[in-house]
């Protein structure tokens, strides 16, 4: 088991006590006693020791946890200009990634909020193809060269193409085709509606 390589017969008895107490915060008591997260809770779960929600938050907050140290000045991943990292795997500032979903793009793209918002402004502020707001950076899967920003459809559109350069020559003769049916056009405009307003 997780909790076997310690010595529980001499600690066990004051890592039950400190936890029931709500003497330490949950990360504190990891560090008094050396341990690992999964030895503990197996260890609590074995001998049927829990503690409330209440109790949990009340001890964190009396004790607090654990502070990151204080990380040295390092130069923007994305911009190079100096900022102060909340730790060490922060190496982008801020500006250039506000959210992790910022961070993501830039680690697999290059694309930072900066440089984002300003290829939306050459762009217009919508899709490089379509007036639709653009949510994907389009690449060149070769090259891995940024082409431009994209919504989903036109995203998705650009794979096909990508992976079939002859697929855009047949779709302009296929949009071209007609099988003498007709959709409901009322149906039809209400939809579109509906998708120009989910986009707004």
């Amino acid at each position: 088991m997780a909790y076997s390589k310690y010595d529980w017969a001499h600690i066990g008895k004051h890592v039950i006590k400190d936890y029931v107490a709500a003497r330490l915060s949950n990360i504190a008591l990891l560090e008094k006693y050396d341990l690992k997260p999964g030895a503990l809770w197996s260890y609590l779960k074995k001998n049927n020791v829990a503690r409330t929600h209440t109790e949990a938050r009340a001890a964190s907050k009396k004790h607090g946890r654990l502070k990151q140290p204080k990380q040295r000045p390092r130069a923007c991943g994305a911009c190079r200009k100096t900022f102060e990292p909340v730790n060490p795997r922060h190496r982008i500032c801020m500006t250039c990634a506000p959210t992790s979903t910022w961070r993501k793009r830039f680690d697999k793209y290059g694309v930072s909020k900066v440089l984002w918002d300003r290829l939306l402004k050459k762009q217009r502020g919508h899709c490089a193809l379509c007036p639709y707001p653009p949510t994907h950076v389009d690449h060149n899967h070769k090259t891995m060269a940024v082409r431009g920003l994209l919504c989903a459809t036109c995203n998705q559109a650009m794979r096909v193409i990508d992976d079939n350069p002859r697929w855009g020559s047949q779709a302009r003769r296929y949009v071209r085709r007609d099988t003498g049916i007709r959709a409901n056009p009322k149906r039809h405009a209400m939809w579109e509606r509906n998708r120009g307003r989910a986009y707004n």
